[in-house]
């Protein structure tokens, strides 16, 4: 469950599979009310048309004034306030806020009610990932209370484990299949999209926003806080993604992907996706596009350091998940090792 900012809109998800809800709107009080009106209905929540009496907490504003919504201000305010990713934040933490009282004082928020948290969001379809980015949002607020003396300390986060599923890329023929839809229901944008993305490995926000001053010396540069980790980066481009370039370039636009908004790519892929076969998998998503460039570098023989640098990746742990397609070098081990052998 989660609500994202994208463009100005802000999209809703709650669960998977078949059971997964999608919705949007254009501010974030109304993407909260179709969060919760499905929460209502799948009856994780009371009914937001009944006046259900409000559940008592230990403490309230009206005597101490500090609550998890107060909080949940502060932190808005001081700890994302120049944070990117500000408006994902806020959705990651009200996820957890509409399981949670958000009137709690943060002395009441136990070990116990952050578990019996965990395990409502977990029948409503979140993720183990997901919802440990939601407890490490709702540890941030009750970092602030404990810096400000208002708790001792802060409870043990009752973590769940995290997927350890395959990392899907698309592989030679599913790509053909994908570029022949393309090409018969004129989905140029897409096709140009799925190709840069593959060949460049960049986030689906950093190429739709990608501009083409920022194509030279055949590279594509993404400046400081343009990117994820907010460092910047330049990837050589390939043959084509290069020719892809110089054709949008005719557009007369700034963007490379100007007049292809994030919504048009997630429409497209998705009738995509449904058409050609792929919609039961769901791991098929736009995302994928990036594994498959770390994925094809590793299956090239390009080490850890190298696929860091090309992705942008905060961290080798991540990059070593693609590790395993790499050819196997250690069999040249045994000759070296034989080679001590009196």
């Amino acid at each position: 469950m989660s609500i994202v900012e994208r463009r100005g809109r802000f999209y809703v998800t709650i669960g998977t599979g078949d059971k997964r809800y999608r919705g949007s709107a254009s501010t974030l009080r109304a993407a909260e009310t179709l969060e919760r009106r499905e929460l209502t209905v799948r009856g994780m929540l009371p009914n937001i048309k009944s006046s259900p009496q409000k559940p008592k907490v230990a403490h309230t504003v009206s005597t101490s004034g500090v609550t998890l919504e107060k909080l949940f201000d502060i932190a808005l305010k001081t700890v994302w306030a120049d944070a990117k990713s500000k408006d994902k934040l806020k959705g990651t933490t009200r996820g957890i806020l509409n399981v949670i009282d958000h009137r709690m004082h943060p002395k009441d928020v136990t070990t116990q009610v952050l578990r019996d948290a965990t395990v409502k969001l977990a029948e409503i379809g979140n993720t183990g990932a997901t919802i440990n980015r939601k407890l490490s949002a709702i540890s941030v607020l009750l970092r602030i209370a404990e810096e400000d003396g208002i708790i001792d300390r802060r409870p043990r986060l009752p973590r769940r484990k995290e997927s350890e599923h395959r990392i899907r890329f698309i592989n030679p023929h599913e790509e053909k299949k994908c570029f022949d839809w393309c090409a018969k229901t004129g989905a140029n944008d897409l096709a140009d999209f799925t190709a840069c993305a593959i060949d460049s490995g960049f986030r689906r926000s950093e190429l739709l926003n990608v501009r083409f001053d920022q194509f030279y010396n055949g590279m594509l540069h993404l400046e400081h806080g343009e990117t994820k980790t907010n460092k910047a980066r330049a990837v050589p481009t390939t043959k084509r993604v290069t020719a892809i370039i110089e054709r949008r370039r005719l557009s007369g636009l700034v963007g490379i992907f100007e007049d292809f908004t994030d919504s048009q790519l997630r429409r497209h892929w998705e009738l995509m996706v449904d058409k050609l076969g792929f919609a039961k998998d769901p791991q098929f998503v736009v995302h994928m596009l990036r594994h498959t460039c770390a994925s094809r570098l590793a299956m090239k023989g390009k080490n850890s350091a190298f696929i860091k640098a090309w992705m942008g990746h905060a961290s080798i742990l991540t990059t070593e998940r693609y590790m395993h397609l790499a050819p196997d070098t250690l069999s040249a081990g045994t000759s070296d090792l034989e080679g001590f052998v009196l």
